[in-house]
């Protein structure tokens, strides 16, 4: 009301300053007149915005009868609690949001974790009337996100059914037939025995094995929501990297790393454009701009606390004036913007569908340029890897952080925090940072959502009650562990950052030296079709016709696979890997160094060419035999249970499907290098074991295992051994009593 008033009298003094001819004094009245109607307009907008939200708070107090068939009532109740804290609406109980969340906390600890971070922005209690805006503002999104949260409580991602975390856990837990808990008492020595070994078992299996031996209900609540989501999240990469290669590309050798050196700023760029135009993309938001120049000394802080971008503007005039940047160089940077502004809508649902608000954005700053206006955008501010104070920065936050992050499983959602522009060091100038971001948003957007809710299932008493009783240490030594690797996408465990590059160059390097043109390790990569038959649900007519098929038609069989499986199309074309590497080769420089580098980067790549030609093709086999063997048996799913098939029976090197024992640190790594073949195969063969026990009848198990240990384990082992050293003939037969003797000799060796 008074910003009106004070309108109104602004407008009085302007007529009155009019008739009088002082045309100095009507402009400063009707200045003041515009700035209290805004004022006014402001203010209303404010009460009506307070207004609303006091409105809406008032159906949170609904039956509870009524709301508990929508929503988490702990969550509501905490909903509640923050309004009448603040005497929005509801009356105060005397409790503090932290009691609610305890309660939340007794079985949902991901939860009550997101909501201690949620609640943290709280402002001091005291009523609505006497909060700023800005406060009201944060009561009502941190009030909104808890309500959000308590509906999205109730409907889980989990399953194609997308049934709710308690149903999920009831599921399992009938599945895995949980005991009664046991008696609190002290671990003897042979309890810790059994537990030390039944640890070191768990560490061994690996998930998705594992949830196969109990059948479709762990798979479709476990493991396939967690494979799809990094299945989406390659193929999302894959693209947005190939948008990006094609800017590159359009440069048409115009990303020169020939030094460069601005006058301006008195620094030389000694990778030309390769860092000046990433200094480009920095300037395109305040934020990045106020940390690139600040950090690097190009800028300073005016006494009213802007910025002084004096030097920098001289220097982008120099670069322009010298025609070292040009038209299609800005057009680069813009469509290097577009194509990260492009990733926020998706990754802001992922964000406001798992903590119940959207993430702050940058606001783009425009580009002023000889060739017009450029709208600006956002790239990743990293700090430099060279800057000392960003090192120690980013180990102390890594200490910080360590329980937490080792506690819930996530990808990391550094891009979505809200920037602190006070903090200043020197920024990254590497183009390669790009695809770095693009994978992290990507997981953040497709992982994170399903790891999140797998591990909050997990996690869970009952469920867990149940894993621990079946298998001791299944949670903290298989499956904790490998929702971290699904969610970084990493198989590597942080270790001394000195030594571990050397530790993964000898792995890679012995790896390469040891199966490049290793003809004898390609042959073998044809027994996989034998061993594929150890999966029950794999016939052998299926496993001919394909075999036949692929024979015949091997680009139309791959291709077949291709269309059908987004998962085989990732695996036959290896498309998220070329992309990345497509990309580094052509931000590569020109020196002798760069290629040395390209040389050594192009012989570690196609070290396996051969391994993976054949494989590929024993893949495309399988896969089609598992995918016409699960039509024909009227499974619901044989797109999944044939990339299942593969994946089980062939291996695979991704994070999500090796076991605990196969991760670590790069020395660690260095001892378990070749062990993932026959860790697939420990892992296949007790699966299918535990299978072929649940079958009825002795005289059905009998068949299947000995189908499984006297056929197909040593025959398969046979062959390999045979491709290696050649089979028996009369050459060996040294007793002079025929050859069948060395034939058994190599049949239980194999065993």
């Amino acid at each position: 009301e008074k910003y009106r008033m004070a309108a109104a009298r602004s407008g009085r003094d302007a007529k009155t300053a009019l008739k009088k001819g002082e045309t100095a004094a009507v402009v400063t009245a009707m200045r003041g007149q515009v700035l209290h109607v805004e004022l006014f307009n402001a203010a209303s907008k404010a009460r009506q915005d307070v207004d609303t939200f006091i409105r809406d708070a008032k159906e949170w107090f609904e039956k509870d009868a009524d709301l508990s068939k929508k929503r988490n009532m702990d969550m509501v109740a905490l909903a509640r609690h923050i309004v009448a804290e603040y005497g929005m609406t509801g009356e105060k109980d005397g409790k503090r949001s932290h009691d609610y969340i305890a309660l939340i906390a007794e079985y949902d600890n991901t939860q009550a974790s997101d909501l201690v971070a949620i609640t943290a922005g709280l402002p001091d209690v005291k009523s609505y009337k006497e909060l700023t805006y800005e406060e009201f503002h944060a009561v009502k999104s941190v009030a909104n996100a808890v309500w959000a949260l308590a509906r999205g409580d109730k409907k889980s991602a989990l399953g194609k059914n997308k049934v709710s975390q308690d149903e999920a856990a009831k599921e399992i837990v009938a599945v895995l037939g949980g005991d009664a808990p046991k008696e609190a008492r002290i671990a003897t020595r042979k309890d810790k025995a059994v537990n030390s070994f039944m640890g070191t078992w768990a560490s061994l299996r690996r998930v998705e094995s594992w949830a196969d031996s109990y059948g479709e209900t762990i798979k479709e609540l476990v493991t396939r929501p967690v494979i799809a989501g990094i299945t989406d999240h390659r193929e999302y990469v894959t693209g947005k990297v190939r948008e990006y290669r094609d800017l590159i590309k359009a440069m048409k050798g115009r990303l020169s790393s020939e030094p460069i050196y601005s006058d301006s700023l008195k620094t030389k760029f000694p990778r030309g454009k390769l860092q000046l135009l990433h200094a480009v993309l920095h300037a395109g938001n305040d934020s990045n701009k106020r940390k690139l120049l600040l950090g690097r000394g190009w800028g300073t802080v005016n006494p009213d606390g802007t910025l002084n971008t004096a030097k920098w503007d001289a220097h982008m005039a120099e670069m322009f004036d010298r025609g070292i940047l040009t038209k299609e160089d800005m057009d680069f940077c813009q469509g290097v913007w577009d194509l990260l502004e492009s990733m926020k809508p998706a990754a802001q649902k992922a964000h406001h569908d798992m903590f119940g608000y959207y993430f702050s954005e940058i606001t783009a700053n425009p580009v002023k340029t000889p060739f017009g206006t450029y709208r600006g955008g956002y790239v990743p501010a990293i700090a430099d890897k060279s800057d000392i104070r960003a090192q120690r920065q980013k180990e102390a936050d890594e200490l910080l952080n360590v329980g937490n992050s080792f506690m819930f499983p996530t990808t990391g959602k550094g891009f979505t925090k809200a920037r602190v522009d006070s903090y200043t060091v020197a920024l990254e100038l590497d183009l390669m940072t790009i695809t770095t971001h693009i994978d992290k948003v990507s997981r953040f957007t497709h992982i994170e959502p399903v790891v999140r809710n797998v591990a909050r299932l997990i996690s869970r008493k009952d469920v867990t009650q149940a894993l621990e009783s079946n298998f001791p240490g299944i949670t903290g030594r298989m499956i904790n562990p490998w929702l971290q690797r699904a969610a970084r996408q990493t198989v590597t465990v942080p270790g001394n950052a000195y030594g571990e590059a050397a530790w993964s160059w000898m792995r890679k390097t012995a790896g390469a030296s040891m199966m490049a043109a290793n003809i004898i390790n390609v042959a073998q990569q044809t027994t996989g079709l034998g061993f594929a038959l150890v999966r029950g649900e794999v016939s052998k007519p299926a496993m001919m016709r394909a075999l036949l098929l692929t024979t015949r038609h091997p680009v139309a069989a791959s291709n077949r696979c291709r269309e059908m499986s987004p998962w085989m199309r990732q695996r036959l074309d290896a498309q998220q890997f070329e992309m990345n590497a497509r990309v580094e080769e052509m931000l590569a420089g020109d020196s002798v160094l760069d290629n040395a580098k390209k040389a050594h980067a192009f012989v570690q790549n196609n070290a396996y060419f051969m391994q993976s030609f054949v494989q590929n093709r024993v893949d495309t086999v399988v896969w089609i035999a598992a995918y016409d063997s699960a039509v024909k048996s009227g499974n619901e799913n044989p797109v999944e249970m044939a990339d299942e098939a593969v994946r089980l029976t062939q291996g695979s090197f991704a994070p999500e499907d090796i076991s605990s024992f196969e991760s670590g640190t790069a020395f660690e790594r260095m001892f378990t290098q070749f062990w993932s073949y026959f860790g697939m195969m420990l892992n296949a063969m007790t699966t299918e074991s535990k299978k072929a026990m649940q079958s009825s009848g002795w005289p059905s198990r009998a068949v299947k295992l000995s189908f499984i240990w006297f056929l197909v384990f040593p025959v398969t082992n046979m062959i390999a051994e045979g491709i290696a050293k050649g089979f028996p003939d009369d050459d060996d037969d040294e007793d002079a009593d025929g050859v069948l003797d060395e034939w058994a000799s190599m049949y239980f060796g194999a065993s």
